[in-house]
């Protein structure tokens, strides 16, 4: 159940138990158990009650709801995460990363593309304990390729100016100016 008030320009919903109930039942998480939330309660209050976001819009539940996760208390304003929504906090998997080679396209990468990669490199992973990119997005760059979707193969191993060890795809490197 639900009523409606304005109060200066304000309209205020006031949301019975039943349709709190259904809101709560769509979180999975709140601020209090996980840093991955990303909304409040009441955009969940809006789903519920099939409305529209409207300006000056502001709901009063009659109680307040229950986290699933943690038991902690859930208001009007408390940060949530619904269920389907990524847990950004979460390990990644691989099945996360994984996408099949009916999707992948292989780039065999030749001497040019090579030499042209390269020369953005100013350190590895052997040389550079902060290197945080691998070749490969560096090749993304230079190809023009989408990174999603792309894997490379070289016609061999670049060598890093530094310290001249060997640069493969997945080596960590410092890049300069792209």
């Amino acid at each position: 159940m639900r009523q409606k008030t304005v109060i200066q320009g304000i309209e205020l919903v006031t949301v019975g138990a039943a349709s709190v109930l259904k809101a709560q039942s769509k979180v999975v998480a709140c601020q209090a158990c996980s840093p991955s939330v990303s909304r409040p309660f009441g955009s969940v209050l809006t789903e519920v009650l099939a409305g529209a976001s409207v300006p000056g819009l502001e709901y009063m539940i009659c109680a307040p709801a229950e986290c699933p996760n943690c038991g902690g208390t859930i208001v009007e304003n408390t940060l949530v995460r619904c269920e389907g929504e990524r847990n950004e906090d979460a390990t990644p998997t691989y099945a996360d990363y994984e996408t099949s080679w009916e999707e992948t396209n292989v780039i065999l990468v030749d001497e040019s593309v090579l030499t042209e990669a390269a020369s953005f490199i100013s350190g590895c992973e052997q040389c550079v304990p902060y290197a945080e990119m691998t070749f490969d997005y560096i090749l993304d760059a230079v190809t023009e390729r989408d990174p999603s979707s792309t894997e490379y193969v070289l016609c061999h191993a670049a060598k890093c100016p530094r310290c001249h060890e060997e640069v493969t795809e997945k080596t960590f490197v410092i890049a300069s100016d792209l």
